[in-house]
């Protein structure tokens, strides 16, 4: 029972991973008319995800109910960092046209909210460790630290990625 109940909570553990990723990738597409821009935008995204279970599985921490909810959760919440860093980058790529000082006047607008949204998820995630119940503790502590990771993947990695050949943001040669 306790067999099956495990490969329940993976299976949907996967399954929920998968749909919010196409559901992303969808979004991100329609959003901005390009798929490589639902692609780069899923990359920041899964990130602090595989962290997230890296860090479970070096502690062992167990995948339960409350420490499968994670990784949905963090992605959804981690996406609207990069909404913000991808819409604010190509509203000036569109007015700028130069990738540095696009890239400049990204960052240097959109550091504040997105510092002081993850660091407050974060730190509103971390109160969860002074409860008495160990699956909330695993919950809050790998939910607070999915959200820093998260911050550093989308200040380092979506930049990198938005100024990249690769990028559909990227001005047309002159």
């Amino acid at each position: 029972l306790i067999n099956k109940a495990v490969d329940s909570i993976a299976a949907g553990q996967a399954q929920s991973i998968g749909l919010v990723s196409l559901v992303i990738f969808f979004v991100m597409t329609i959003l901005f008319m390009n798929l490589k821009v639902g692609f780069l935008s899923l990359v920041p995204n899964l990130i602090p995800v595989a962290l997230n279970f890296g860090i479970m599985g070096i502690f062992n921490i167990p995948l339960n109910t409350g420490t499968c909810m994670v990784a949905p959760i963090a992605i959804g919440i981690a996406v609207d960092d990069t909404v913000h860093l991808m819409v604010r980058y190509h509203r000036e790529m569109r007015d700028l046209q130069d990738q540095h000082k696009c890239l400049g006047s990204c960052i240097r607008y959109e550091i504040r909210p997105v510092l002081c949204t993850s660091v407050a998820l974060a730190l509103g995630f971390g109160v969860l460790a002074f409860s008495e119940f160990i699956p909330i503790i695993c919950f809050g502590v790998l939910s607070a630290l999915v959200m820093i990771f998260a911050l550093i993947a989308d200040m380092l990695v979506t930049p990198i990625l938005l100024s990249s050949r690769i990028s559909a943001f990227v001005p047309p040669a002159r």
